[in-house]
């Protein structure tokens, strides 16, 4: 039973990390039209030599391009695939309430993690539609072209620039004024990655709670730079008593990498830290 549990969750992770994938292979097409559209305009700007020409139309120009930004992403391309992204955490809800009726006995209401559901649910959406995507994606990009107009760059710099930009590789470079400049899919998977690990931590730890569960099983890969606490308690590969928990939390060689305030009440939650793809999945320990 133990064994079958493991791989379970196993499961269950590889789907959330299938989801997120989902969301990065459309983020890259959405990207590419972005790319096209963008190397169309910047040909209609006025150049000089090769160089851009801040003229009387630039403001102008660039309403344009924000018409055309916003076409792009409320397009059908996009719009589907952060619909069926968002639906994904009525599925991770209903996939841990299985598990749990599976291995621990217990009858896990729909209505207990919905108010979890909502909240992560509003989070994403606002990142993938609203202002996140606005402020962290459309206006670095806006803000980028119009210094590069308005500085006298050279056109052929600027479609080297959207060419590093669409392949991921336009990082805080000196060429983007020290601003860091994800491009589409870089942002939306942080986006996915931090909603959808965040919420199935959140529904281990409300049912925990709920129900006085007293111990985890964690579970999960491991890489080179994994946290020291993940590898720790992956490579036990076996339950943990929320007092042996609680002892890992205080040795000083498993602190690196951990948030701030990480205990065993909250650790379903945070797990290893920030990003953490584990699963923390709380059992009963007495019916061992």
């Amino acid at each position: 039973m133990a064994d079958n549990l493991h791989d379970d969750i196993v499961e269950h992770l590889d789907w959330i990390q299938s989801t997120i994938s989902q969301v990065d292979t459309s983020s890259q097409q959405v990207q590419k039209e972005l790319l096209a559209m963008l190397q169309q305009q910047i040909a209609r700007f006025e150049i000089k030599d090769g160089r851009f020409i801040a003229s009387q139309d630039l403001r102008q120009r660039m309403v344009i391009i924000e018409q055309k930004f916003e076409d792009i992403l409320t397009g059908k391309l996009y719009t589907n695939a952060i619909k069926d992204y968002l639906g994904t955490f009525s599925t991770i809800a209903e996939v841990n309430a299985t598990l749990h009726q599976n291995y621990n006995d217990l009858q896990v209401k729909a209505s207990l993690l919905e108010p979890a559901r909502r909240v992560v649910y509003e989070q994403a959406r606002e990142a993938m539609y609203g202002s996140g995507i606005d402020s962290q994606f459309k206006e670095p990009v806006k803000h980028l072209l119009l210094q590069k107009v308005t500085t006298g760059a050279s056109i052929s710099d600027m479609e080297k620039i959207l060419d590093r930009w669409t392949t991921g590789d336009l990082s805080g470079r000196q060429d983007t004024f020290g601003k860091p400049l994800p491009n589409l899919s870089q942002y939306n998977s942080q986006v996915a990655r931090d909603t959808s690990y965040q919420f199935n931590g959140t529904v281990n730890q409300i049912i925990k709670e709920e129900y006085g569960l007293d111990g985890i099983k964690y579970v999960g890969g491991t890489v080179r730079d994994s946290r020291p606490l993940c590898v720790h308690l992956v490579n036990l590969r076996r339950d943990i008593s929320n007092e042996e928990l609680a002892k890992f939390l205080e040795d000083p060689n498993l602190k690196p990498g951990r948030i701030p305030g990480t205990t065993v009440e909250n650790f379903c939650t945070y797990r290893g830290g920030y990003n953490c793809i584990h699963g923390a999945f709380p059992i009963r320990m007495q019916s061992k």
